[in-house]
């Protein structure tokens, strides 16, 4: 299996606060996270289980995100997003990094091309 070890983005408490000042929501907050990594949505597809952190990083960004949410409904909706799109864990990932694995994005052509 290929994979490309790459510098995890800034998932800092003062970070993520900084993007709920500038008006951001959780769905966007995620979405910034894999496009630092190079995910262009106008270009790729995404397989989310193909982006791997190490365990205690994961479960830091995870809570992170959660706790985003203003009540328990929010933040359980919040916890079913980040499960389904969020990154995986594998704790041979080394602190600090991310490992994509191949095929972790997709070239995809514009329909009207094709």
């Amino acid at each position: 299996m290929s994979r490309k070890l790459v510098k995890l983005p800034d998932i800092s408490e003062s970070v993520i606060a900084g993007k709920i000042a500038d008006g951001k929501n959780h769905w966007d907050i995620l979405a910034e996270f894999y496009k630092e990594l190079g995910w262009n949505p106008e270009t790729h597809l995404l397989d989310p289980v193909k982006v791997k952190l190490n365990v205690m990083e994961h479960q830091v960004f995870f809570d992170r995100v959660i706790e985003l949410g203003q009540t328990s409904d929010e933040r359980l909706d919040i916890g079913f997003m980040m499960m389904n799109s969020g990154p995986s864990q594998d704790d041979s990932v080394p602190d600090g990094k991310v490992w994509l694995q191949k095929g972790w994005i997709e070239y995809c052509p514009d329909e009207e091309a094709v």
